[in-house]
């Protein structure tokens, strides 16, 4: 979005909010941190969020809702634990998941990587499973969340190309035998050749 549209966005809910006070630098930071939204997008979030919501929307509440309507609300636990059962019933042990089959979602799959798609296929205890399973897609959920609403920021895309940058200088500083050279020596110093 460009800084015209967000400040039309902070404008409408300014006449929608008329008791809230916004200042130039409340207009800013809804700027900074919208801009790599989508216009389509933010509009329609500011409009479910005005409809719903009884006070001034927040960066992080339109920043959720244009998540969730551009990827979907977090699916519940229960309902992903389904689809892992219908796949175990449906290709079994033998088949194996993101190399014979996808999962609809990246969350299922890596909580199904997590537990073990072979352990999961040959349990006899699906009620345990059932929950630690649960309790593992809901933490994992969270987090693809919290990164998805994050990673698109500027500050956070200034940061992973400043961490891109260093790994590549440490990368070139290490001459190429040197991890070698540094195995041998532990090799020498810990007792029993241990490394």
């Amino acid at each position: 979005m460009n800084e015209l549209q967000i400040k039309k966005l902070v404008a409408v809910m300014v006449a929608a909010y008329p008791a809230s006070k916004i200042s130039e630098e409340s207009v800013g930071v809804y700027t900074r941190m919208l801009a790599d939204l989508e216009y389509p997008a933010a509009n329609a979030a500011v409009e479910q969020l005005l409809a719903t919501s009884k006070w001034l929307p927040t960066v992080a509440e339109i920043r959720e809702r244009v998540v969730s309507l551009q990827d979907g609300e977090i699916r519940a636990g229960g309902e992903a634990w389904g689809s892992v059962l219908k796949a175990i019933r449906g290709a079994g042990r033998y088949r194996v998941p993101g190399k014979d089959f996808a999962f609809a979602d990246q969350v299922t799959a890596d909580a199904v990587a997590a537990m073990n798609w072979v352990e999961l296929c040959d349990s006899e205890n699906q009620v345990a499973d059932r929950a630690r399973f649960i309790e593992l897609y809901d933490q994992l959920a969270q987090r693809h969340r919290r990164l998805q609403l994050s990673e698109g920021l500027p500050a956070m895309q200034r940061f992973r190309a400043l961490q891109a940058t260093r790994e590549a200088e440490r990368a070139k500083a290490l001459p190429a035998g040197e991890p070698q050279a540094i195995g041998a020596l532990l090799a020498f110093v810990l007792p029993g050749g241990e490394s």
